[in-house]
């Protein structure tokens, strides 16, 4: 459960980076590689674990952004215009469900990382007679 945390942690940290360096609107795609990442870096085997570090990387994260995004507007006195479309209603619906596909893709690379070689212990040394 440490592993998993750390992974959303992390995970959080990926996705801001990522939204914060990019010129254009992403959408959800931040998060859904940021939880991949996450991941396949802590090398998180069961998709129990996997799903919870990327639901703590989509929504710690989101919850971040649009928290910074509502106060640089309630900072600089925006008036905050917010139009309900159809883009808008899916993007709501799908981003959830992304995050499912991000923890079975994750979870699926790890399981697909080899073991570290390890070398046999030596033999253990032999008796004088």
């Amino acid at each position: 459960m440490d592993q998993t945390i750390k992974a959303g942690i992390s995970g959080l940290i990926i996705a801001v980076v990522i939204t914060v360096l990019s010129p254009i609107n992403l959408d959800f795609v931040p998060q859904l590689a940021a939880a991949i990442i996450a991941i396949y870096l802590f090398d998180l085997r069961t998709y129990k674990d996997g799903i919870l570090a990327a639901l703590m990387t989509y929504l710690f994260s989101i919850g971040i952004l649009g928290s910074v995004s509502l106060g640089i507007l309630y900072a600089s006195n925006q008036p905050i215009d917010f139009t309900i479309d159809v883009w808008s209603i899916i993007d709501q619906t799908f981003t959830p469900l992304t995050a499912l596909v991000a923890a079975y893709v994750g979870v699926w690379l790890a399981k697909m990382r080899r073991p570290m070689a390890t070398q046999p212990p030596p033999p253990p040394p032999v008796q004088p007679l």
